[in-house]
């Protein structure tokens, strides 16, 4: 059995244009979790090494290719809770995960769905202009 934390993009919406930027999160994350620890290889690309070592059949290297695209980089962290269990989780562009074979302890449970409340998507800005050379200007 595993408990688990995840907050997900979903992928039902058509008016859903946002995804997690996934540096931007382990930052949170390290920030607002004591104690976490952080692995910076990008393990989106796990699949496509192995297929490739492997000498598989072209399309499935060009999905594995495709899908570290789509959902990377993906980095992985855990956290020690001060007893023999460790909360592992993963960040993605459509999904952030925490989960433990072990109830996950509090507060470490209440720090990552506060966090992972906490995200959204940031503002951004619309304009029309017009460029001449260097020079632009509202249109």
């Amino acid at each position: 059995m595993y408990y688990i934390i995840k907050a997900i993009v979903p992928d039902d919406d058509p008016t859903s244009v946002g995804c997690f930027d996934p540096t931007r999160v382990v930052i949170h994350i390290r920030d607002e979790i004591p104690g976490v620890t952080v692995c910076v290889h990008d393990y989106a690309w796990k699949d496509y090494d192995s297929f490739v070592s492997r000498a598989a059949y072209y399309g499935a290297i060009r999905v594995a290719e495709n899908d570290a695209r789509r959902r990377g980089p993906i980095f992985l962290f855990r956290v020690r809770t001060g007893t023999d269990q460790v909360v592992t989780g993963s960040v993605e562009r459509y999904r952030l995960q925490v989960s433990s074979e072990q109830p996950i302890p509090e507060p470490i449970k209440s720090q990552f769905l506060d966090l992972f409340q906490s995200l959204s998507l940031g503002g951004f800005t619309v304009r029309s202009i017009r460029l001449n050379g260097n020079d632009q200007e509202d249109v």
